[in-house]
């Protein structure tokens, strides 16, 4: 969140035109007078286990010390695998695979567009499906954030947008707003277009993991604002956030 700050208030000073994030790094709200210009095409959102062994999760000897600084991440592999033992994991892609490498971990879990994005994808063991781990809001997706006001840029940027990306990624991204939520919250979403509408995964956890949802559900693409609300309003009411 920080290092969005910096670079936002300078978009703010007009030290820079225009800035590309992480979607999933973004807060649920940005900062008045920016707005994201454009979504990039969205590469595989899913979530991923690198194994020093080459095992699976499944097969990874009793106990297994799995490195992650995911609540979320944690608390679902969690469910696959409960004996796992979790380690916090930090840094960039190169200090993640020396501490896998040099036996610190048994496995890492990383977003699989990270390691496809730097053509690491080799090193991938395991790919988990949306349903066995649902991915943060926005992740796999690329954003570019501009001043609102600077028009031209705007419109500069609105070239690189993708429709159905935008989609997907306004309806994940207003959900962790209604929700309140931050790269820190507990919380997945993922939003997946097929014939029959907008399927929206979900999974929330308190910051303690005792209470949980998972759960999927299809969303009219026509009505997404008031669908996405209204989901917000009940989990609320289920769970105090």
């Amino acid at each position: 969140g920080l290092f969005v700050k910096e670079i936002e208030n300078d978009l703010l000073a007009g030290g820079i035109k225009l800035a590309m994030h992480s979607l999933k790094d973004l807060p649920g709200e940005l900062a008045e007078g920016l707005v994201v210009a454009s979504y990039l095409k969205r590469e595989d959102p899913r979530d991923a286990l690198v194994t020093r062994s080459g095992l699976k999760l499944a097969d990874l000897p009793p106990n297994p010390r799995i490195a992650t600084g995911s609540s979320r991440r944690r608390f679902q592999i969690a469910k696959l695998r409960p004996d796992a033992v979790f380690t916090p994991l930090r840094g960039n892609m190169d200090t993640r695979l020396a501490k896998l490498d040099r036996g610190d971990c048994d496995a890492i879990v990383v977003a699989l567009a990270a390691f496809k994005r730097l053509g690491l994808e080799k090193r991938i063991t395991q790919v988990f499906s949306p349903d066995e781990v649902v991915p943060a809001p926005g992740q796999g997706v690329i954003a570019v954030e501009t001043v609102a006001s600077d028009l031209p840029v705007l419109r500069l940027a609105r070239r690189l947008d993708h429709a159905r990306t935008r989609l997907c990624a306004e309806a994940e991204r207003l959900f962790l707003a209604e929700l309140g939520g931050g790269c820190a919250t507990p919380l997945g979403a993922h939003a997946e277009l097929t014939e029959e509408g907008m399927l929206f995964r979900v999974f929330w956890s308190a910051p303690d993991g005792k209470k949980r949802l998972n759960f999927e559900t299809y969303i009219d693409c026509s009505k997404m604002t008031e669908a996405i609300t209204g989901l917000a309003a009940k989990i609320k009411q289920l769970v105090p956030t």
